[in-house]
Formats: C-alpha cells, sequence, structure tokens
C-alpha cells in the first residue's frame, strides 16, 4: 500500500508524451481561448487533436531528484473512470485562465465561479515557485489530460510517461498499487473524492422520522423480510424499493458484495432504472421509496430535497460522505515521490471548495459534505 497519504507528484519527466492543454471544447468556445485537446486514449500512441509544444527538458540531477523548478512542458495527468471528467474540466478550465470577475460565459456553463479575484490558475500558483501568468489562455503552465485503462495508467507513472495518474476506486480488484510493481512504497496519493452508491429516501419517509439504518436492515428490506416501514420506525406503509442498473464485480465491487454476496440478492424490487435522474424521481415522486443511487445523482439529489440515508455501521452513524460507508470508496490521485509545486498548484485547483463542488462534485462525491460558500 502507499506509503504516504499527500500531495502527488512525480519526477520522471524524460519519456513524457509532448502534448499540450487538454480541457473540454466548450471552454475555448465560450471565453475565445485558444484551447488544444489534449485528451487521448492512453491505449493509442498517438494523441488526437494536440499540438506539441516546444520545450526543453532540464537535464537529470541524481543529487536532487525531486527539483523541479527547471522543468518546462506541461503537467500531464492520466486518469481512468468517473474521475476523468473532473480531472478534464479542471485542465480546460486552467489552460483557459479564466478570470472570475469576467469571461462570464464560462461561469455560466459551468454553474457556479471562484469567490477569489485572481484567474484561476494565477490563483492557485500565487503560493508556489512557479513562473507568473501572461493572462487569459496564457497560465503559469499548462495541464494535459490522457484517459486510460487502470493498468496503463499506473504503468504510465512507474515509466515516467506521465506526471500523475488516477487508477480508479481502492475496492477494485487488483488493487491500484498492484499496477505499480515494486515502486508501490514509493507512491504519494492525494484523495480527491469518493466513488459509488448512496442509499436515498423518498422526503415523506424522512420527515416522518426515519432515521439511520443498519446495513442489515437494509437487506432485510430488499429480501423481503421487512414488509412495512413500521417495523422501522417510519409510517404505516409498504415499501417502494427501487435498484440503478446492473453493475459488474469489477468496477463496482461494493455495490456487489453489499446486496449480491451471500442469501441477500434483492428480491422485491418495484422498480430499476439505468439512469441517475430516473432513480431519483422515483424517490421524489413515491411516499415510501428506499433506493440507491450512483454518486452522479447525490448532487441530483439534494438538488430535489430527496434525503441521502445515513447508515449505522457498528453502532457508529455514517454519512455518504464518511469512509465506513457501505456503498463508497475513495479515489485518489497518485504520483511517485513529493510533488512538484506545479503537481500541487493543480491539486489544490481540485480540492478546493470551488473544485470539490463544481468540478469533482458533477460525477463524484467531495471529500467533505457540501457546504455553502
Amino acid at each position: 500500500m502507499p506509503s504516504t497519504d499527500s500531495k502527488p507528484s512525480s519526477n520522471r519527466w524524460r519519456t513524457r508524451r509532448e502534448f499540450l492543454a487538454s480541457g473540454t471544447g466548450f471552454l475555448g468556445a465560450l471565453t475565445g481561448c485558444s484551447l488544444h485537446a489534449g485528451v487521448v486514449d492512453a491505449d493509442d500512441d498517438t494523441p488526437t487533436e494536440t499540438q506539441t509544444p516546444n520545450r526543453e527538458t532540464r537535464p537529470a540531477n541524481p543529487s536532487c531528484p525531486n527539483d523541479h523548478s527547471a522543468r518546462t512542458g506541461p503537467v500531464t495527468i492520466a486518469t481512468t473512470g468517473a474521475l476523468s471528467e473532473a480531472v478534464q474540466l479542471g485542465a480546460g478550465l486552467w489552460n483557459a485562465n479564466p478570470s472570475p470577475t469576467a469571461d462570464r460565459l464560462v461561469w455560466t456553463q459551468m454553474g457556479a465561479r471562484p469567490r477569489f479575484d485572481e484567474r484561476l490558475a494565477d490563483h492557485f500558483t500565487a503560493g508556489e515557485e512557479v513562473a507568473p501568468s501572461g493572462g487569459r489562455s496564457n497560465p503559469p503552465f499548462h495541464v494535459a489530460t490522457t484517459l486510460s485503462k487502470r493498468e496503463r495508467a499506473g504503468k504510465a507513472l512507474v515509466d515516467g510517461t506521465v506526471d500523475v495518474a488516477g487508477l480508479g476506486s481502492t475496492r477494485a480488484k487488483p488493487e491500484p498499487t498492484e499496477y505499480l510493481g515494486d515502486r508501490a512504497d514509493a507512491v504519494v496519493r492525494e484523495l480527491v473524492a469518493r466513488d459509488g452508491w448512496a442509499f436515498i429516501v423518498s422526503p415523506a419517509l424522512a420527515e416522518s422520522g426515519l432515521g439511520s439504518l443498519t446495513p442489515g436492515e437494509i437487506r432485510r428490506l430488499y429480501t423481503g423480510d421487512i414488509t412495512n416501514w413500521r417495523t422501522l420506525g417510519g409510517p404505516d406503509v409498504e415499501p417502494f424499493l427501487f435498484l440503478g442498473p446492473g453493475v459488474t464485480s469489477s468496477t463496482n465491487t461494493a455495490y456487489e458484495n453489499f446486496f449480491f454476496a451471500g442469501n441477500s440478492t434483492p428480491s422485491a424490487l418495484d422498480y430499476r432504472a439505468g439512469q441517475a435522474s430516473q432513480l431519483v424521481s422515483a424517490a421524489a415522486e413515491h411516499d415510501n421509496a428506499l433506493g440507491v443511487v450512483q454518486a452522479s445523482g447525490v448532487r441530483l439529489a439534494r438538488e430535489r430535497d430527496v434525503r441521502i440515508l445515513d447508515v449505522t455501521v457498528d453502532g457508529d452513524r455514517v454519512s455518504v460522505y464518511e469512509e465506513g460507508y457501505p456503498l463508497t470508496d475513495d479515489v485518489y490521485l497518485y504520483t511517485l515521490d513529493e510533488p512538484d509545486a506545479r503537481e500541487q498548484a493543480f491539486l489544490e485547483l481540485l480540492s478546493s471548495p470551488f473544485g470539490q463542488r463544481v468540478l469533482v462534485g458533477r460525477g463524484l462525491l467531495p471529500v467533505e459534505p457540501p457546504a455553502e460558500w
């Protein structure tokens, strides 16, 4: 397992792909910025729609392996799974370097704007030893992203092809560090999100006084052993139960283990749907519903005042944002050794209140419960 839980980094630069400025096309279109799409499939050796920047590579200095001060070129990040969207959006914003007080079309598209005055990339590099920005579309450095399978992302991190790698859920098999071979002990990891599923209940059930349930009580509902909410302190009505789409154990281990392990296979289902919006609507439109929604649906549930159910595990009440919730898992970004100033600055964007709410919160759960900011 990783030896350090801190900020990610990598000092392997010699073989990095030379592609620049990833992100989403709408940012460039809205701001008039010159963004070069840098989103590629890591299984394809030819990056698509990329430009090769003119840069110099600092000669290796064995006496100071983590000194990246003279390095140029983009920070490169390989991601897989649900984290990819947050990283790509963050890279697009970073490369556009928009102003929070101007570039209004960008913030309208994002649905929110930061609560600081500096241009976005300038703000997060202000405390680091990074050359100053040249303005809009000219951040202190660019960020390039690549879409990758887990094993390829891990190999790219070890061999120096990328600076930072996202390896998916730590519950998925094999564990992420198994892709790092004998370099696993050198990994530094940054917790950036939680992924998985959340239990949701109808607003009427929550208002009736139904509180936290235990995993055993939830399973008994889904197997039909409990047929009335009154048994659990709720109203005198039968439960309306639903699940999300079919999943595979390799990518949703927690979901599989909770619902399909042993003799707890759901048998009292009333509804199954493939989209988070459908699942949230099922909870909102019934007075007696319990179901599960993907992490991407938690934000929608909050917007519709659908309650996210806490679960009591070993006597402790656990929210969906806390470790120990049965259907969620931590998601990290990994690097080797300590981060340089540039990698640290981009990670600050993802971990900031703005990054957690607007970037990570689109498809994953933020590390901390959302709050007004």
